[in-house]
């Protein structure tokens, strides 16, 4: 996979990354406006093939950590906020600012071996929660 960092001026970044945001530099512009950071990737037949994560300068440096942890981590495969996924740096609500064992619970089941590219959701999801029966302590 090719990653990309971008850490810029505020002014810079629409030019920069509009590429990957299919030329749309308003939507670049609206992802700086609501977002402290963002992360965007690419995918082919089910793949990951590029990603970005794009750290404006202007922003406070101890959100840095939190931004690369969560953007990282994204690009990864676990691509969207969710107020449902707690405790979780992924949950906007929550002042996370480090994966919390269930993130990395997630981590480890998506890359687990028996989770397999392209497979159906409703066998995924069975997949995933006998990796999750395994990997969890206190089960």
């Amino acid at each position: 996979m090719n990653f990309i960092l971008f850490y810029l001026p505020v002014e810079q970044i629409p030019k920069a990354v509009a590429k990957y945001f299919d030329g749309d530099e308003a939507q670049v512009n609206y992802m700086i406006k609501v977002s402290t950071c963002f992360a965007k990737f690419g995918t082919k037949n089910n793949e990951i093939k590029w990603a970005i994560a794009v750290f404006p300068d202007h922003r406070p440096k101890d959100h840095m950590r939190a931004c690369v942890v969560e953007e990282l981590t994204q690009v990864l495969g676990l691509p969207n906020d969710s107020a449902q996924v707690a405790p979780s740096i992924f949950n906007d609500k929550s002042r996370y600012f480090e994966l919390t064992e269930h993130d990395r619970w997630m981590l480890q089941m998506l890359y687990d071996p028996c989770i397999k590219l392209g497979m159906p959701r409703e066998e995924a999801i069975s997949t995933g929660r006998l990796i999750l029966n395994d990997i969890r302590p206190g089960k």
